[in-house]
């Protein structure tokens, strides 16, 4: 997991990483990541993972 710079976070889990390692967005006090993947030596967004996804799907 990573946070971006800027005026905003933007935390990044990468599709590899555990349920658990992206429910630690809490930590960070955003509701959702940015699922990101390796193409081509850079790193690209594929999808973003929510809270409520997290509740909904996983432990629900």
């Amino acid at each position: 997991m990573s946070v971006g710079e800027g005026n905003e976070e933007i935390v990044i889990v990468h599709r590899d990483e555990s349920i658990r390692t992206a429910a630690s967005m809490r930590r960070y006090h955003v509701g959702d990541v940015v699922v990101g993947a390796e193409h081509s030596e850079k790193r690209i967004p594929v999808g973003i993972l929510t809270d409520r996804d997290l509740i909904v799907k996983v432990l629900a």
